[in-house]
């Protein structure tokens, strides 16, 4: 009977152990986006008057950086203001097309996470610096479709900085821990 009650100490011992490592891992986790505005990938018809991104953790001010760029290469940011866990940036649009937001943000642990997502303006959200002459002819009133917006889900943001694998690992050492015990404490009986 006492060999029995051992081997299920040992699968016990190692259930809970497994179970705590795996309820740990936020903890071990990297900051990391939980959410965007303008929202990645998506395409707007008006142009927003700041990017705001926020992350899982309070961010550390004076290490947290946010760029957004135009498709022409042109900075389209003013300077980064950070409270808490958001970290947001005036924008100003240049022209239309792809807007590269790039930011490289540090948590209270200390590590850095870095990356970037696109949205896209439309011809529409940018305004035009050209003015066209006065015209005296009248045109009949045309219909266009709004353009919709083709949305990534933010939880499909990928974190270049998420490090899963020393956490799978540590699972399945003590699996492997409880299991040798409990084949041990069997030979041994």
């Amino acid at each position: 009977m006492a060999h029995r009650t051992s081997r299920v100490v040992g699968v016990l011992f190692s259930v809970i152990a497994a179970t705590l490592v795996a309820t740990a891992t936020p903890a071990l986790a990297h900051n990391s986006l939980k959410s965007s505005d303008p929202k990645a990938d998506s395409v707007l018809d008006a142009a927003p008057a700041a990017v705001t991104l926020t992350f899982t953790e309070e961010l550390t001010p004076g290490q947290t950086t946010l760029t957004v760029t135009g498709p022409d290469g042109a900075p389209a940011s003013g300077d980064a203001a950070v409270a808490g866990a958001t970290v947001s940036v005036p924008f100003k649009p240049t022209v239309p097309g792809a807007y590269k937001v790039a930011y490289k943000v540090t948590g209270h642990d200390g590590d850095a996470t870095s990356n970037s997502l696109t949205f896209t303006l439309s011809a529409a959200a940018v305004p035009t610096t050209t003015t066209a002459a006065p015209t005296t002819t009248t045109e009949a009133p045309t219909s266009t479709a709004p353009m919709t917006t083709a949305a990534r889900p933010e939880s499909d943001v990928v974190d270049s900085d998420t490090q899963w694998w020393p956490v799978a690992a540590g699972v399945l050492a003590l699996v492997a821990l409880g299991v040798l015990l409990a084949f041990r404490r069997k030979r041994t009986e």
